[in-house]
Formats: structure tokens, sequence, C-alpha cells
């Protein structure tokens, strides 16, 4: 039986889908488990406190970066690929580089939570992970950003609706938000308040212009699917 379009690029998807997804959902159950023992520390101050990895403070920062960079970001990343894929009917390119600079994201991910438990954190919001994990954040983000725009480029459909608008405004904005910050508080840091500006500024945009266009890009996708009909 000859498949149809859909069926190989989902099938050209597959792999690096599901490693997103099944990254997605371990980051989710690490979050929640951080939630679990900042929560239990709310209510009993002495719960786990002979071990100083697990103070409040620490396995605060540690969860909220654990969701949304583990989980939001692999989320992200899955979503994209596959709505991105699916609208340009073109298949995924560069397979192993996807898995390879996914498997980089997740692994740097993991050594910046280990950083910000052994207290080699930052004060600044959303950025709290040890400075030396971002170059290779920033790189596997680049890799996986730039094989998605290939795809996007080699649509059979030149036209382009509000799903593919959201998703790779997404995709784009956090590579410049990440680096206005990044100068503004490491490279080239601002002095005095403007600081604490900056990275308020950094962790709601990284919410806001980076996670939300992705559910919303989702939706404009998905509910158009299931209604047969556009919204």
């Amino acid at each position: 039986m000859k498949e149809n379009p859909e069926q190989i690029i989902d099938k050209s998807l597959k792999l690096a889908v599901c490693f997103f997804i099944a990254s997605a959902g371990l980051w989710l159950l690490a979050a929640a488990f951080f939630a679990y023992i900042a929560s239990a520390k709310l209510t009993d101050p002495f719960f786990l406190s002979s071990f100083e990895l697990f103070t409040y403070g620490k396995i605060k920062l540690a969860q909220a970066n654990a969701f949304v960079y583990g989980w939001g970001g692999n989320s992200i990343f899955a979503v994209t690929l596959w709505v991105v894929a699916r609208l340009a009917q073109a298949e995924a390119r560069g397979k192993v580089l996807l898995l390879f600079a996914g498997s980089i994201w997740n692994l740097a991910i993991t050594f910046g939570l280990l950083g910000i438990l052994d207290g080699h954190m930052t004060p600044h919001e959303m950025l709290e992970m040890p400075v030396e994990v971002w170059p290779a954040l920033f790189l596997s983000y680049g890799i996986i950003a730039t094989l998605i725009i290939v795809v996007h480029r080699s649509r059979r459909i030149k036209d382009t609706i509000a799903p593919q608008w959201f998703l790779l405004a997404s995709l784009l904005w956090f590579p410049m938000l990440f680096l206005i910050a990044w100068n503004g508080l490491e490279i080239d840091a601002a002095r005095g308040t403007v600081q604490s500006v900056l990275s308020m500024w950094f962790g709601q945009n990284v919410i806001w212009l980076w996670l939300t266009p992705v559910a919303l890009g989702s939706a404009y996708y998905i509910i158009p699917a299931i209604l047969g009909r556009p919204i």
C-alpha cells in the first residue's frame, strides 16, 4: 500500500519528534519532583534539611529551569518540527544532527541543574544556570532552529498561515532575547538597577515570547484539524 505524503513526512520526523517528546516528559517528571520537595519544605522546613543540595532556594530554581528549558524547550522542538514539516509538506533534514543537538541541549540542562544544586548559579531570572552551560545550550538551539528553518524554506506550499507565523517567531525570538540579555548581564554588564530590569525583562519574555507563541501556533493548527474547518 502506497504511503500518502503526510505518512512519509511523519515517518521522517518520527525518531526526532519521539526523542524530544520523551525528553520533555522526563524533564516534566523532574520538575514535578523538585516542585514536590519545594512545597514539602514550605510546610516542614526540616524536610531533607541535612542535605545541602536540597535547600529551598536551590530546589525552586532547579524546578523552574527544568520546567522551562527541559520540558518547555523539548516540547517546542517537537511541536515546531512536526507542525512546520506538516505545513511545508517537506521531510525532515539532518535527523542525526537533530538528535545530536537535542542530546547536547539535554546534557547542558542536566549539568546546569547540577550546578544550581551545588550553589554555582547566577542571580539573573531564567539565566540562573552556570555561565559555562549557556554556550552549549545556545549552539544546540541554533542547530535545531536552523534545521527547522531549512524544512520551512523547502516547503512546497509557498503561502504561509498563522501556525507557521507563531511557531517560527517563537523559534527566532529566543536567541535574540538571549543575546540581548547575555550582553547586558555578562559580556558588557550594565550597572546598577539596569541589571535587575534586564533580568526580569528576559525572564518574562521567555514565557510570553517563547513559550506562549508555540501554544498559540499549536492551537491554530490542531483546532481547525479537529473541527474540519478554519477558525
